[in-house]
């Protein structure tokens, strides 16, 4: 069970409605770029978790030949690392879909809190949630491509 799929799910949500409008724009702001920085988190951490497990499924398999060495055997999964470009391209490419899943999850706490918005005079931190929005628009189909994957698929290499 991927357990990191159900923490982004559920956690992310609650970080990014864990504040009222009526708060200072510090904890306004401060738990968006939390969930942000969490939800990154929580993507390394279900790759190298899933990178461990094919591991072990390897080594557990090779362990039952005698031969002692390392070879392919067609009993065993097939374990491609690469050269570690798909890790590399994960690490540093992985913030789009998250800053846009947050910003999805932003748009609803406005939906949802737009009349004490509305009531405010000025809403201070409106720049950078309004920009987190705009980049969750345009971000959507990595986001959802992302997240797809964290549920369903094994993208580990």
């Amino acid at each position: 069970m991927n357990y990191w799929f159900w923490l982004l799910i559920i956690l992310i949500p609650a970080i990014v409605f864990s504040v009222k409008p009526e708060a200072n724009i510090w904890w306004r702001v401060g738990r968006l770029l939390f969930a942000i920085v969490f939800s990154y988190a929580i993507a390394n951490g279900q790759l190298h978790w899933r990178r461990a497990q094919h591991w072990e499924a390897y080594e557990a398999c090779q362990s039952q030949f005698s031969d002692g060495e390392i070879q392919r055997h067609k009993e065993c999964p097939e374990i491609n690392i690469g050269d570690g470009a798909s890790l590399v391209f994960f690490l540093y490419l992985v913030w789009l879909p998250i800053t846009g899943y947050t910003g999805f999850w932003e748009l609803i706490w406005r939906l949802h809190h737009r009349k004490s918005i509305r009531q405010q005079a000025a809403f201070p931190g409106r720049r950078f949630s309004n920009a987190l929005i705009i980049f969750s628009i345009i971000a959507a189909y990595p986001t959802w491509t992302v997240i797809f994957d964290f549920a369903y698929f094994d993208f580990a290499y």
